[in-house]
């Protein structure tokens, strides 16, 4: 059950740093969870704050 709740909890920060409402959306945290699913594009990489916060860093262009 723990599992469950933190996959939620997951896909409703993702939903807000898509712009979306996780409650008023509730339809469309699909997209959420599908954006989380997906891969990265290659040159790009997940990399994580001292914090926790996971972020995506190209090291070819040294973009973020």
């Amino acid at each position: 059950m723990t599992n469950v709740i933190s996959h939620q909890i997951e896909i409703n920060s993702y939903a807000l740093q898509l712009g979306m409402d996780p409650q008023e959306d509730q339809d469309y945290l699909y997209l959420a969870r599908e954006g989380l699913k997906a891969p990265i594009p290659k040159p790009w990489t997940a990399c994580r704050t001292k914090d926790g916060k996971i972020f995506y860093y190209n090291f070819e262009t040294e973009e973020s």
